[in-house]
């Protein structure tokens, strides 16, 4: 059997790659290695086996050769395990990445409302916030030392705004739809008032027409005449 003085590169269609992993890995092919290759040492070089003793019996090449498929398939298998290891790993760590970038996306959001917060200013007059007083007073008299009383004052101080706000937005949406009342009555009375504005018109123009036919056949005028009935 000759011996290769080259190993190339696995081909993708090696059918140790297509090796299917046990639940328990073999153990590692490396502590068999030096006492492989030294078995291999008089089929490679002649000088060795010329100077070995004759009671150094040198171990069959189909055996090594065994022993060397073992071991390469044992070393695919922990490859392939290693690898499937790191595709995992990979597609692991994409995932927190992804979620990394959410919540880089989420917290860059929260910055930029807050400061749209911060630099807010009302066309409003502003509304007046319950005093401190009134809020400890709603909380229970929670003590200023309290991790959470500035977190409720901010609370409470939002929702009395919120409150605030919807009742002006009440008001104005009251004073819209008047608005809109008055606006409908006023073309209602314009449509009204264009119509008496014609029918003025008609009559102005047939009241002219009257007068210039008189004006020129005076016969034509149709003068009332009292007739008087009498008695037998």
């Amino acid at each position: 059997m000759a011996i290769p003085h080259t190993i190339q590169e696995q081909h993708p269609a090696d059918p140790l790659l297509l090796l299917p992993i046990p639940e328990k890995l073999p153990p590692s092919p490396l502590p068999a290695l030096p006492s492989l290759i030294s078995a291999f040492d008089p089929y490679i070089d002649a000088s060795k086996t010329s100077s070995s003793s004759p009671e150094d019996e040198s171990i069959a090449l189909p055996v090594l050769t065994s022993s060397m498929r073992q071991i390469t398939r044992n070393a695919q298998v922990l490859l392939n395990a290693a690898r499937l290891g790191a595709a995992e790993a990979r597609e692991e760590l994409d995932g927190v990445d992804v979620k990394m970038r959410e919540v880089e996306y989420e917290r860059n959001r929260v910055r930029e409302e807050t400061q749209r917060c911060i630099d807010y200013e009302s066309a409003h007059e502003p509304i007046d916030l319950p005093n401190v007083e009134t809020f400890l007073a709603s909380v229970g008299q929670t003590p200023k030392d309290d991790e959470g009383y500035e977190y409720a004052l901010t609370i409470l101080q939002l929702e009395h705004e919120l409150e605030e706000i919807l009742k002006r937005e009440a008001q104005v949406a009251q004073l819209t739809k008047d608005r809109d009342a008055h606006i409908r009555a006023k073309k209602e009375i314009k449509i009204k008032t264009d119509a008496v504005d014609v029918h003025l018109a008609g009559f102005a123009r047939t009241a002219n027409a009257h007068y210039s036919k008189s004006k020129y056949y005076p016969a034509l005028i149709v003068y009332p005449v009292s007739v008087t009935l009498s008695r037998n």
